[in-house]
């Protein structure tokens, strides 16, 4: 039995840096949203704006940089 407190880390300790990169954005704000949007099928700016009620577009902007 292991001690309280330690653990083995094993496989957990060796993340993809991609993986890291990818969850890094999604969870960021209105990410999960712009992504949603753009999977159903490609639309400009600003219809991508009137499909994400509350996001700025100084916001959205950022997010598709």
């Amino acid at each position: 039995m292991a001690e309280p407190g330690s653990h083995d880390v094993g496989p957990c300790q060796k993340v993809d840096d991609g993986m890291t990169r990818v969850f890094a954005l999604l969870g960021k704000r209105w990410t999960g949203l712009v992504v949603t949007v753009l999977m159903q099928h490609p639309v400009h700016f600003a219809d991508l704006r009137r499909a994400i009620p509350g996001i700025s577009e100084r916001m959205l902007s950022d997010r598709l940089t």
